[in-house]
């Protein structure tokens, strides 16, 4: 099974470690990071590639579309 780089993004921890565990035993060669913040996820972007973004709906200090938004326009390497 390919490798494979997943963002969780949620501000709910127990969550994302769920979802986290569950990708890594799915995909288990794979990498699975956690961001609690609109902003760490920016800074996590800035740092590393990723092959999927779990974005939590309600996340706090932005709109998904206004995340969906940037991540298409600062981060078109992702497509």
């Amino acid at each position: 099974m390919p490798d494979y780089h997943f963002l969780i993004v949620d501000d709910h921890i127990v969550t994302a470690s769920g979802l986290k565990m569950i990708v890594e035993r799915e995909f288990s060669a794979s990498k699975c990071e956690i961001a609690q913040t609109v902003n760490e996820a920016y800074d996590l972007f800035d740092k590393n590639n990723y092959d999927l973004l779990i974005l939590d709906m309600n996340i706090p200090g932005s709109s998904v579309t206004s995340v969906i938004d940037n991540i298409l326009i600062f981060y078109q390497s992702l497509l």
